[in-house]
């Protein structure tokens, strides 16, 4: 089997995901949803509104409505199709460069992005997370490595989580409402 990461640099991100979008499945579901319900059990997640910024296939957002929270968004410029098929639930189609841009229009409590900010490239990381912390009080990022390095401009460093090789970082947003 062909990992996605191999697939990324064979083909770039886009053009991966301009390909297979509709049959995208996220062979990491299980270790996200470890982090999520460890979060969850410690109370973390038990906010009002999040957005699930760069969804997929809606992984995070089942294991939320499953778990009783239900004011959830996505977003993905390119799966929100899949999104909406698989989870029935609203889907903006933001990149990480109309968020480095022009930020969101709504606010939430919580963002989480999973298995995808590492991918945001340098030169518009420190003026989307600024937007993005404009935007929430919490931001959850799931990751395979020790990407992206977050600067306390935006937001402050609360704790991490490790599993199976996989980080997840929980930040509060220095314009926390």
């Amino acid at each position: 089997m062909v990992s996605i990461r191999s697939r990324y640099v064979d083909m770039g991100v886009e053009q991966y995901y301009r390909q297979h979008a509709m049959d995208y499945d996220n062979p990491h579901e299980e270790i996200i949803r470890y982090h999520l319900d460890f979060r969850l059990k410690k109370k973390e997640i038990n906010h009002l509104s999040v957005l699930d910024l760069c969804c997929g296939g809606g992984e995070v957002s089942r294991f939320l409505i499953e778990n009783g929270i239900t004011d959830v968004e996505g977003c993905d410029p390119f799966t929100h199709e899949l999104y909406v098929q698989n989870t029935d639930l609203p889907c903006h189609t933001f990149d990480f460069k109309h968020l480095a841009t022009k930020g969101l229009h709504k606010e939430y409590d919580l963002i989480i992005c999973s298995f995808a900010m590492h991918l945001c490239p340098d030169s518009m990381l420190h003026t989307l997370l600024y937007n993005l912390s404009v935007s929430c009080n919490q931001l959850l990022i799931i990751t395979p490595n020790k990407k992206p390095f977050i600067d306390s401009s935006s937001f402050t460093f609360e704790n991490e989580v490790i599993y199976n090789r996989v980080y997840s970082r929980l930040y509060t947003s220095q314009f926390a409402k």
